[in-house]
């Protein structure tokens, strides 16, 4: 098919599923389409967001001392939350076993911890019992995972699920993806969404499909 059929057909597969140009959205329209992914209309043209899942917790891997212990500090990336989850084990940091910091010499503790898992006055946590030069795996359930997508020409983003950020009844932010983020729109619970074909965007112009609303 050369290219003056190929545009040929394409205005053809518009027409036959939008009704004429609608006005561009003037605020942000959330939705679900059929294979289950999250629609977004009304954003910035190429915009960049974050999404941030609550459903996913942010985790990371901590190396251990030559002594096998760990060192969880509170910081700007990771701040501690009232729970973290440490090697699949949940624990609950003001209950935590509070006691002197661990001091490895030589790889050969001088200085043990009060338990396998503790904290100092400071707030750091520790972890023993580890395999030297190993890790452990932590996880933060008050912190959420997020992906980066960007807005199409027309302002509108598909938010598809994967294995790693499913999409059900926890809740997804959508920010802009700058230094000091701002909240675009909060869905509460994707799942509850209005299902909609999703709008054509061709050229920069966006075609609704017939009883968009």
């Amino acid at each position: 098919m050369n290219l003056k059929h190929q545009l040929a057909a394409s205005a053809i597969a518009i027409a036959a599923v939008t009704s004429p140009l609608l006005p561009a959205q003037a605020e942000i329209v959330t939705f679900k389409t059929a294979d289950g992914a999250v629609g977004i209309v009304g954003l910035s043209e190429y915009g960049s967001y974050r999404a941030e899942f609550a459903g996913v917790p942010r985790s990371r891997s901590i190396s251990a001392s030559p002594c096998g212990i760990a060192k969880i500090s509170d910081s700007d990336s990771y701040p501690m939350g009232a729970t973290i989850k440490i090697a699949g084990t949940t624990h609950t940091v003001a209950s935590l076993p509070s006691g002197p910091s661990p001091v490895c010499k030589d790889g050969q503790l001088t200085t043990s911890p009060v338990a396998t898992v503790s904290k100092n006055s400071e707030g750091d946590i520790f972890v023993g019992s580890l395999t030297p030069y190993g890790s452990v795996e932590v996880t933060y359930p008050n912190l959420p995972s997020g992906r980066s997508l960007k807005a199409s020409a027309c302002g509108m983003l598909v938010i598809k699920p994967t294995d790693a950020y499913p999409i059900g009844t926890s809740s997804i932010v959508l920010k802009t993806a700058s230094e000091s983020p701002t909240t675009v729109v909060t869905i509460s619970n994707p799942s509850s969404l209005t299902a909609k074909v999703a709008p054509i965007c061709s050229k920069g112009i966006a075609y609704y499909p017939t009883g968009w609303d």
